[in-house]
């Protein structure tokens, strides 16, 4: 009895881990800046496939007391389904490092979008606004 006890908290406390990590869509948004870095360089509108390939992305932050806990990236995944299909990737943290399998199969053309950018401070969490990129050669 007393080792179901103690699996039964074990299992408890890693699952509200897991919780307390998933990345949410949904409360309140801050208006703090997000910009993606790309080999130390700010990128606007557009974003490289070739500098996507070449090197590590990072989201960053214009107040810098906010911890970015993780986003979700997305970019047409070119099924030729009817249906509106899309890739979709969750991260956790503030980066997509080279060679994920995730930027491999986006192309040029194609419009990258960071959404649900989950930060924190003091404990509370809060969302900022999503950006795009439109993937250029």
């Amino acid at each position: 009895m007393k080792n179901l006890l103690i699996l039964f908290l074990l299992f408890a406390s890693s699952y509200t881990y897991c919780q307390n990590k998933k990345i949410i869509c949904e409360g309140i948004q801050k208006r703090i800046r997000a910009m993606v870095v790309l080999s130390g360089k700010a990128q606007f509108e557009k974003i490289s496939k070739s500098d996507l390939l070449k090197h590590e992305l990072q989201i960053k932050l214009s107040d810098p007391s906010f911890k970015i806990i993780g986003f979700l990236a997305s970019y047409d995944c070119h099924s030729r389904s009817i249906s509106f299909d899309i890739n979709i990737k969750e991260y956790q943290g503030n980066k997509i490092k080279i060679n994920d399998s995730f930027i491999k199969y986006i192309w040029v053309g194609d419009y990258l979008e960071f959404s649900c950018i989950n930060i924190e401070k003091n404990g509370v969490r809060f969302i900022v606004p999503e950006i795009y990129f439109k993937v250029t050669d």
